[in-house]
């Protein structure tokens, strides 16, 4: 099995938790996820608080910078971290994680378009425009339902000339749309479900998931509990990382009503493995064959499951 993950907060709980990230107790591990997977690349954000902005927001993405930097400088026999395009695809033979850096909340530009050169060349490759609050870029999930900025506009141009894949997961309906009017290529939704199945205001509508397909975007499945099945209520023990639990055949049937939008040759994995509840079964980098598994008992073939786990994410970003 190969894997291509789009969305985990591990590189914010090696940080917090001071573990590295070869082997420890989090849901992603060097060395579990080596030897679960044939091949498996691996985006891995730094997102910052909604609560800073400016340079204490930039300030938080370099200090979580200069700890993935160290990490992937001492674990080059285990991870090959892409720091541009053109270096996505190395050779069949190298059973190393592939590595992308991602950031989680345009807060990180500090309102300042430089920044984005500046972050391009330090191996970026995807920003989530907004968390749930409005920064200076556009309004977010939770914000005040305006669009992008002044400011946004600019950026949003300039991250396509850097080649910095846009991210929508998190961004307000409205911004989703302005964005979508303005810009020409694909964009991505690393880590949001469906809202017809789960109306979470985190999930994409119907006619989102539609927009993504029809520009030959990619959008992460995420594993995230109260993104799949409604839950109003504490997890079991208050422990999040354990005690959660969720149905696979609710797991099963978002994942099928998404491919039913049209999304076979859009849908990807996006976990949100470190950043968000996960039930138990799923909840490691080595459990997800565990799904794949449950997928193929439903009758779905080898093709669409490699598309899923693997070769949508991988097409995308080698041909963006």
């Amino acid at each position: 099995m190969r894997l291509f993950d789009l969305h985990c907060d591990t590189i914010i709980e090696c940080y917090k938790q001071k573990v590295p990230l070869r082997e420890n107790r989090l849901q992603i591990d060097l060395v579990r996820g080596g030897r679960a997977y044939e091949r498996w690349a691996q985006l891995f954000a730094i997102c910052p608080p909604d609560t800073l902005r400016g340079q204490d927001a930039r300030d938080f993405f370099d200090t979580r910078y200069r700890l993935f930097a160290d990490e992937m400088a001492r674990n080059e026999d285990l991870a090959v971290w892409v720091k541009h395009p053109q270096g996505y695809v190395h050779p069949a033979d190298d059973p190393r994680m592939t590595a992308i850096l991602t950031v989680e909340n345009g807060c990180v530009l500090a309102g300042d378009l430089h920044q984005i050169p500046r972050l391009s060349a330090l191996g970026v490759r995807l920003i989530t425009l907004t968390w749930n609050a409005d920064n200076e870029i556009a309004s977010g999930i939770l914000g005040s339902g305006g669009g992008l900025t002044d400011f946004g506009r600019e950026a949003v141009r300039l991250m396509e000339e850097e080649q910095i894949a846009l991210d929508v997961s998190h961004l307000g309906e409205h911004s989703f749309w302005e964005l979508y009017d303005r810009t020409e290529g694909p964009i991505v939704a690393s880590h949001s479900n469906a809202r017809f199945r789960c109306r979470h205001p985190r999930n994409l509508t119907d006619e989102q998931f539609k927009a993504i397909v029809a520009r030959g975007g990619i959008v992460g499945f995420n594993l995230c509990v109260p993104f799949i099945t409604p839950w109003d209520h504490e997890p079991f023990g208050g422990n999040w990382y354990a005690d959660y639990s969720c149905p696979m055949e609710e797991i099963v049937g978002m994942i099928e009503y998404m491919w039913s939008l049209g999304g076979e040759d859009t849908l990807c994995m996006g976990s949100d493995f470190d950043g968000s509840p996960i039930t138990r079964e799923l909840n490691a980098i080595d459990k997800l064959p565990t799904l794949y598994d449950a997928l193929k008992a439903r009758g779905h073939d080898d093709e669409l499951l490699d598309k899923f786990f693997y070769r949508n994410a991988w097409d995308f970003f080698t041909r963006a």
